[in-house]
């Protein structure tokens, strides 16, 4: 059913998406930008030595707000529990919301896709969420057939004007919402294309 999309401001805002580089994060050229998004596996099965340098690396980068989310090469790593000291160079996100340049930014842990109804952890994302991190992506949109019919239900109620994931990573790109998720832009941002070999570029939104 097609529904009235929500309107939100717009911000002149530059937010640059890139998600799964896998420790491959040295190879890439990034945009500049107001925003940039890293929607979760940063490191390759969670080791600690990708994290140290994923943090150098974001630290040279010039954007003024950088945010990260788990991925589950993260989420169940040794040193999960000293994420948000080891990653000084950003702000990470788990269950919590951030504002920059007035726009509220809330980041989600890593979850598998659940049927509808099957995630509490979903209702705790804010109603004037207006960029939604979450690594797996939408039932639906840029998922590869893949994403969380729960993370569907949310987000159509929500309305968040830009919702960016990865995880699928023959999934890349970007998608306009339809029917009940009218008005909401979904990006997959996963770098690695083939394996864990990086074959994407970072996906830009303007906001």
């Amino acid at each position: 059913m097609q529904q009235t999309p929500r309107t939100w401001p717009q911000r002149g805002l530059k937010v640059v998406c890139i998600s799964d580089t896998h420790n491959c994060h040295r190879n890439l050229t990034i945009p500049e930008g107001d925003i940039l998004v890293h929607a979760g596996d940063w490191s390759y099965f969670g080791k600690e030595e990708h994290t140290i340098d994923f943090n150098d690396w974001l630290g040279s980068l010039p954007h003024k707000h950088k945010i990260v989310v788990n991925g589950n090469h993260e989420s169940n790593a040794l040193w999960k529990g000293k994420v948000k000291e080891m990653l000084s160079n950003a702000t990470f996100l788990m269950q919590e919301s951030t504002t920059v340049e007035g726009v509220k930014i809330f980041g989600t842990n890593f979850f598998w896709p659940v049927p509808m109804g099957g995630n509490p952890y979903y209702d705790q994302i804010p109603d004037d969420t207006e960029i939604l991190v979450c690594h797996g992506p939408v039932k639906g949109f840029v998922d590869g057939n893949s994403g969380c019919p729960t993370l569907r239900t949310i987000v159509a109620l929500k309305k968040p004007k830009l919702v960016i994931s990865g995880h699928m990573h023959g999934a890349h790109g970007i998608e306009e919402g339809t029917d009940d998720c009218a008005g909401v832009t979904f990006v997959n941002a996963a770098i690695c294309k083939g394996g864990y070999v990086s074959g994407w570029e970072p996906v830009v939104v303007y906001i």
